[in-house]
Order: structure tokens, then C-alpha cells, then sequence
């Protein structure tokens, strides 16, 4: 899955973290300068064996649409005018209306929903209760298992907004000429087979023209329960809204996305 949206401030949206705050001490799997121990953690049967550090889509003051109703819009000329008009009278009664929350942009986001008389493909939402429990967060759930990492230790940094205030969120603080290593937490729902982890600075999906730090993994293949320990070098300050950090995670032919904000200036 890819998440777009919020991936600058995704870590800034959760409501719980731990860890130390900026500079190279860390936790308790670090020395003094910040290294890691070795701790690269064991296969686990409890499921997620790490609390997950999901984006939370937060209320910005908005009003809520408790009973919204959907209105369609056609043509006579459109030939699909009777099928969007089915989608519509028919969408607001699914189980997959119960289910969502908010939208969101990830790749594996189409859902066909199952239920008798509602034969179409639909975008799966956003649901903060199942990010924070560690399963997809895109509901309703396709009964396969969820994989993904989770960053440990997380710290408060603070980020300019594009309104020029600052805002204090979830991340990492690496100042230019500095490193840190930064835990990984293998986590699924269910049993799989291990899977591979890449990092890459930006989203994943599209290379920056200036790179600002060398990233390194110390261990690039795990499951639930184990450790990788992901180490960020600031080669220069970068923007003072953070750089974007984003770990992809591989198991056949399905990728997951956990995007790391590292604040470096």
C-alpha cells in the first residue's frame, strides 16, 4: 500500500510515541551515542508483536456529515447512467459504508464487496481503529494478513507548516553531520513467510532531486517479532518540513509502505 496524502506529518498524527528527543541517545537497544546493541528481536506467534506507529486522520475542527446522502448525477445521453444510479442507491446500505472512515490513496485500495445485490469494485478508506490495532488500515478488510514496520522510539520533532508555524510532530531529529540508528519493527496480523525491506529517501514512489542523507539497513529481511535497525546519516539540512523517509516492505508480488519523517535541521 502507498500512502500520499499525509506523508510528510503521518508520524505527527498519531496520539502516543516514546523515545528520546533529538540528538544521538536512544533507547534502551542503544549506547550512549546512539548505536545499536545488536538487538535484532525473534520470531513472535503474538500478533502484532509490535504496537504499531500508524497515521491517525485526525478532526481538524470540521463538522462531520452524520447522515450524508448521496445524490447522483446523470445524463440521459450516458449509457451508464443506470449503473452509476444503481451504485449510488445501493452504497449507502453496504457493509462496506459501515466499515470506512475517511479516503485515502493506497495501490491495493479496490475492494469487490461481496454482499447480494451490489456488484461493484469500490475504493477501500481509511480507518484509524484498524492502523492503530495493527491491521490494514484500508477497510473492509480483504481477510489477507497484514505485513508492514513499524519505527521504534519515536520522538517529537518540530516541522514548519505550510501556513510558516511550526508543529510539533512524530519523527526523528538527525542534525546535519549526524547519525542515528533507528529500530524497525517486523509486525503482521497473522503468520507469513519473512519478507524483504528496502529504504529510500522520498515516498517510495519518486526519487528527490537533492538527497540529503545515506540510509543503510543492517538487516533487510524479518516477521513479526524481529528487529532491523536502519541507520540515517544527515548529509545536509534539508527542508524545514522534514525529509521523507519511506521503508517498503515486499512479500510476493504485494508491497507495504511505512513512511519515517527525519527532521535534520
Amino acid at each position: 500500500m502507498r500512502l500520499r496524502a499525509f506523508a510528510y506529518l503521518s508520524l505527527g498524527a498519531l496520539t502516543a510515541c516514546s523515545g528520546a528527543v533529538a540528538g544521538d541517545t536512544g533507547s534502551a537497544d542503544q549506547d550512549a551515542t546512539g548505536r545499536h546493541k545488536g538487538d535484532h528481536g525473534a520470531p513472535s506467534a503474538t500478533f502484532p508483536a509490535f504496537t504499531t506507529e500508524a497515521p491517525q486522520i485526525k478532526n481538524n475542527g470540521g463538522s462531520p456529515l452524520a447522515r450524508p446522502s448521496i445524490v447522483t448525477i446523470t445524463w440521459s445521453s450516458d449509457p451508464n447512467a443506470h449503473t452509476f444510479e444503481d451504485f449510488g442507491d445501493r452504497i449507502g446500505g453496504s457493509a462496506y459504508w459501515r466499515a470506512a472512515v475517511s479516503c485515502e490513496f493506497f495501490d491495493d485500495s479496490t475492494y469487490k464487496e461481496t454482499e447480494p445485490g451490489f456488484p461493484f469494485t469500490v475504493q477501500r478508506l481509511w480507518s484509524n481503529a484498524s492502523a492503530a490495532a495493527g491491521h490494514n488500515p484500508c477497510v473492509p478488510l480483504d481477510g489477507k494478513a497484514y505485513f508492514n514496520v513499524t519505527p521504534q522510539s519515536v520522538e517529537t520533532v518540530s516541522v514548519l507548516q505550510p501556513n510558516h508555524k511550526s508543529k510539533d510532530v512524530l519523527g526523528y531529529a538527525v542534525p546535519e553531520g549526524k547519525r542515528k540508528d533507528i529500530a524497525l519493527g517486523f509486525t503482521s496480523d497473522a503468520a507469513t513467510d519473512a519478507w524483504t525491506i528496502a529504504a529510500t529517501e522520498g515516498d517510495g514512489m519518486t526519487t528527490p532531486k537533492t538527497k540529503h542523507l545515506e540510509l543503510s539497513l543492517d538487516k533487510t529481511t524479518g516477521q513479526n517479532g524481529e528487529k532491523a535497525w536502519l541507520t540515517v546519516r544527515a548529509k545536509s539540512a534539508g527542508a524545514k518540513r522534514g525529509t521523507l523517509v519511506t521503508i517498503v516492505s515486499t512479500l510476493g508480488d504485494t508491497v507495504r509502505y511505512s513512511p519515517i519523517l527525519i527532521q535534520t535541521n
